[in-house]
């Protein structure tokens, strides 16, 4: 495994900030909504001992500058970006691990670029990222409160250490409050079922056993919908199985890209 260093690239005028580590074939880890790349802090240093890994910061997220006022946000327009961030980083294929928004980015850029893709991990994630009106709701009135109740309540497993849930709102709040409130806009107009059945590539679906806002039938529909797919689910986890559950997370991304490589 090797350092971990961040970056910045810039493409179409905006600057993304990207962790790395490692080297080999490609690995880009992207977030979902109001995150950054610091979900998958416990994964960066693991999986790049299988590969080079980039995680970066959506615009908008963490360091990354945010999109112009006039590019709508959407699961397309972020799918299109990571695109053009990869092109910028020499890199013409890709393995893509992607957490619910960011799994909903990775299923739209294998079927925009499926030449492009090794293979695909999707991490409570949906063909459909149907969104409560009560988490619009609780955005809009108060947006902190939203965060550190609603949000946190629904992300994470009842059995889950108070401090890990405290953290991870802590990141979550540093997602300014209309950034939080597209991406969730870009969730719930996402809707790939009809299509998902062109994904061709392996592909490996985690969910929590606990997750409350990608359930896992929902994960069992992609397994069910993408033909060259295995699905595992993580015991006594709900949605942030990254730092949850991360040492069976990593065990499990490993395995799989290990026998992808494989041709297993």
């Amino acid at each position: 495994m090797g350092n971990v260093n961040l970056a910045r690239v810039t493409v179409g005028g905006l600057e993304t900030s990207i962790c790395e580590a490692g080297t080999g074939q490609a690995i880009m880890m992207i977030h979902g909504a109001t995150y950054n790349h610091r979900l998958w802090i416990k994964q960066i240093r693991a999986v790049s001992s299988v590969g080079e890994v980039y995680a970066l910061d959506l615009p908008g997220h963490g360091a990354s500058s945010r999109f112009p006022a006039d590019r709508i946000i959407s699961i397309k327009s972020y799918a299109d970006h990571v695109h053009e961030v990869l092109r910028a980083l020499g890199r013409s294929s890709t393995v893509l691990i992607g957490h619910s928004m960011g799994g909903a980015i990775s299923i739209m850029y294998a079927m925009d670029h499926p030449s492009e893709v090794e293979s695909l991990i999707l991490v409570g994630t949906g063909a459909k990222l149907g969104v409560s009106p009560a988490i619009f709701q609780a955005l809009s009135s108060n947006y902190e409160n939203g965060i550190t109740s609603a949000m946190a309540q629904l992300s994470f497993s009842d059995k889950t250490d108070k401090r890990i849930i405290e953290e991870g709102a802590g990141e979550m709040l540093k997602c300014p409050q209309d950034i939080a409130l597209a991406d969730f806009r870009a969730c719930n107009e996402f809707d790939a079922r009809a299509s998902i059945s062109e994904i061709r590539v392996p592909t490996l679906v985690i969910v929590g056993e606990e997750d409350k806002l990608t359930p896992v039938k929902w994960s069992e529909f992609l397994h069910n919908n993408i033909g060259n797919s295995r699905i595992r689910i993580i015991k006594a986890a709900g949605h942030m199985v990254m730092v949850e559950k991360p040492s069976e997370l990593n065990a499990c991304i490993i395995s799989f890209l290990r026998k992808s490589s494989n041709g297993v």
